[in-house]
């Protein structure tokens, strides 16, 4: 019997990870990419195959509930932030058409990134907790990535 409900806690931890999964956003740190309390889909940890500069990524930081995070640089990338919210990655500014000139700013940064590792950032830089904070973080913490569905445009005749 006991080998039949570990079979069953098997196959559901399966079928789980590979169903796509949805997350509610809670609070502000991705506006305006993320809305507070709006839902997004998630490709799952085992099918992304990697994270990219720009990508969309849910990290697990600290024990704490996930975080939706902006992928900013990759392993072996020379990041700098400035307190004006101004990013170069390897001497190159960083075009940044999600982040409102006014959600700019923070805490200044000058790091190489470890291999295997990411920086991750809130597109709402005056109202985030991301890597300037907690630090980098490693692949495993990548519990999956946002997939952002564009609407479609309705046309009157």
């Amino acid at each position: 019997m006991i080998k039949y409900i570990i079979i069953a806690i098997i196959g559901v931890l399966l079928i789980s990870a590979l169903l796509p999964s949805y997350i509610r956003i809670k609070g502000h740190s991705m506006y305006p990419t993320l809305h507070n309390r709006g839902v997004y889909r998630v490709i799952p940890r085992p099918f992304v195959k990697e994270y990219k500069r720009g990508d969309i990524a849910v990290i697990y930081v600290q024990g704490i509930i996930p975080y939706t995070k902006r992928v900013i640089a990759v392993g072996g990338d020379r990041l700098r932030v400035t307190r004006k919210g101004e990013v170069t990655i390897n001497g190159k500014p960083l075009k940044e058409p999600y982040v409102l000139p006014k959600n700019r700013g923070g805490k200044a940064v000058n790091i190489v990134v470890p291999d295997g590792c990411y920086f991750v950032m809130g597109d709402n830089r005056c109202a985030s907790t991301d890597s300037r904070d907690f630090g980098v973080i490693e692949r495993w913490q990548m519990l999956g990535k946002v997939i952002l569905k564009e609407r479609g445009k309705c046309q009157r005749k």
